[in-house]
């Protein structure tokens, strides 16, 4: 006869442990679907730059990555008139590891070869030791948007204008009618 209480014991635990484990990765996977669903769904990537080789890196779900492509290619995408710019704004402010939003528009992207506005946001990424290795956020194809606003801003001055031509036609049309009956 021999005493088998104490593996018994670690078995049960052992048990325990696998099914929290098994519920713990399906919850997991779950909220990981949710997240690939939302970011497909409203166009956004997750992007992460590692800043010693600059390899910018597009993803739909944190666990692979769909599109690569080095920082230099990135800023050559974008529209010429801001790229120099934004190169040196987004550069400092990485290297500082401070929090950012930006716009920018580009003539093409990987993601989309035509000309494009993009909104992103990104937060400095430390390793164990306190440094800054790289930066990670969301990407946002703000294209439609931009768009309405601008059409919105064409309709306003439109609106503006009318109203400008509304009120000198009242002045005129009253000067005409006052002055015959003067």
């Amino acid at each position: 006869a021999r005493d088998i209480t104490n593996e018994r014991l670690l078995y049960l635990e052992q048990r325990k442990h696998d099914i929290e484990m098994h519920r713990i990765s399906d919850e997991a996977n779950k909220y990981e679907s949710q997240l690939q669903y939302l970011l497909e769904k409203s166009g956004m990537y997750v992007w992460r730059i590692n800043l010693e080789d600059k390899v910018i890196q597009l993803s739909r779900s944190l666990r692979k990555v769909d599109i690569s492509f080095s920082h230099e290619d990135y800023i050559n995408g974008m529209d010429p008139n801001e790229r120099e710019n934004a190169n040196n704004n987004l550069f400092q402010i990485m290297m500082k590891g401070k929090e950012f939003n930006a716009i920018h528009r580009f003539n093409r992207t990987p993601v989309n070869p035509k000309p494009s506005w993009h909104a992103l946001s990104g937060i400095p990424v430390y390793d164990n030791k306190g440094k800054l290795t790289s930066y990670f956020g969301i990407a946002r194809d703000i294209t439609e948007l931009v768009s309405i606003q601008q059409k919105l801003k064409e309709e306003t001055t439109r609106a503006e204008d009318s109203g400008r031509l509304k009120s000198v036609f009242l002045a005129n049309m009253t000067h005409e009618i006052r002055t015959p009956l003067n």
